[in-house]
């Protein structure tokens, strides 16, 4: 049975209608709805979320990297194909044409200029919000605390939540029907929990740039093949210049070529760390351990610092737009690169330079009588217990 998408989105804009008007004029509201939109999106993933979780687990910043720009780039190759309209635009042509639809009020983060469906947002928030719930309840559920099916619940409960208000917000803003958020909260889940099946311990440089050379062809492909059969894929962004309020909301940076480029670089650029020598140091967990609150603190504000930097110096090439999207893999290769390898290398050597400066030195072992021990039997209990330690910590990597 064939759907009627013009029922969808009559009834959808009637929705999204009555969300505008039950959240309008109420600044508590709206200042809720903003949160959820600014932690979904991309960029902000990309430039506050990532370097955060360099604080927590680098093999989990790694496979969070790994997961927007997969992602995001499935998610703009699937919209080129079903050229799904957006409510802000859809409601004003249905007008035209005499049809009887609300109109709807617009946002500076409506006017958007690709394909509607799949909802992007929507699709980020599902797939690396499952990402983080395997990853914590794996350790709750090897941490043998008391409470912790009850907290796995909870996070369970959060995970969900969160998705919900993420769609809601997306469509309170008229970026999106509700069947659009819908199928980006279903296609999210899915490739989450694909990728969280992925053994990354194992990844070699080679599968990463393979990975993003793949997904870039296939949106080139994508694309010169809509032309081909007589389909523009700029036919939206002629739609998002025509209806929106007002112009100045249209940006480059919501175009899927940004996208495109942006999570190529990405990719890319995690095919480039793991082949070197500082990543392989870190990523045994040699450095920067747990106990190492205070590096941990300083690799996450240096590199914040240095992508909020980065973010103002590629602010000032917007135009001309091939420009944009030089400067776009550049500076999203960059950010990941000097995050990964070069802020944990240059936290490595301050520590250490700190540590010989303050002549550290590390605690004589003890016997049980209070003397120093050679080969005693403290000492072998001592070394069993680090190498249970070792042993789980990688037990439980290769596990998530």
């Amino acid at each position: 049975m064939m759907i009627n998408m013009d029922v969808l989105h009559v009834n959808g804009a009637h929705f999204i209608r009555f969300l505008q008007s039950s959240w309008s004029h109420k600044p508590s509201v709206e200042l809720l709805t903003r949160l959820p939109q600014y932690v979904a999106d991309p960029d902000t993933m990309l430039t506050t979320i990532f370097p955060l979780l360099l604080c927590v687990d680098r093999m989990l910043a790694l496979r969070f990297i790994l997961t927007l720009g997969s992602v995001d780039s499935i998610n703009n190759i699937i919209k080129w194909v079903l050229q799904g309209e957006r409510p802000y635009w859809w409601v004003r042509e249905a007008l035209h044409k005499g049809d009887d639809v609300p109109d709807l009020d617009h946002y500076p983060l409506t006017c958007e200029t690709g394909p509607g469906s799949p909802s992007g947002h929507a699709m980020l928030c599902s797939a690396i919000g499952f990402v983080f719930l395997s990853y914590f309840c794996t350790l709750l559920k090897n941490s043998g605390y008391k409470y912790e099916r009850n907290l796995r619940r909870c996070l369970s409960v959060s995970y969900l939540v969160l998705t919900i208000v993420v769609s809601l917000v997306r469509l309170h803003i008229a970026t999106h029907f509700p069947h659009q958020v819908l199928l980006g909260t279903v296609f999210g889940l899915l490739l989450g929990w694909i990728i969280c099946k992925l053994p990354l311990n194992h990844f070699q440089p080679q599968h990463y740039r393979s990975f993003a050379l793949g997904l870039l062809l296939s949106a080139f492909g994508t694309y010169y093949a809509l032309i081909y059969f007589g389909i523009n894929p700029t036919r939206t962004l002629h739609l998002a210049l025509k209806h929106c309020d007002d112009k100045s909301f249209v940006k480059m940076s919501t175009t899927p070529w940004h996208a495109v480029y942006r999570n190529f670089a990405v990719i890319f650029a995690c095919g480039s760390i793991v082949e070197s020598a500082a990543w392989a140091t870190i990523s045994r967990g040699d450095h920067l351990t747990h106990d190492h609150l205070f590096e941990r603190v300083a690799l996450g504000a240096l590199s914040i610092l240095f992508v909020q930097t980065a973010c103002n110096f590629g602010a000032f090439f917007s135009k001309p737009y091939y420009i944009f999207y030089i400067v776009t893999v550049i500076k999203n290769f960059t950010y990941v690169y000097v995050c990964l390898n070069l802020m944990p290398s240059i936290v490595i050597h301050l520590s250490r330079s700190a540590m010989e400066k303050h002549n550290y030195r590390a605690p004589p072992a003890m016997t049980n009588g209070g003397g120093h021990y050679s080969n005693g039997h403290c000492g072998k209990e001592k070394n069993n217990n680090e190498i249970d330690f070792v042993e789980k910590t990688t037990h439980l990597r290769h596990r998530f």
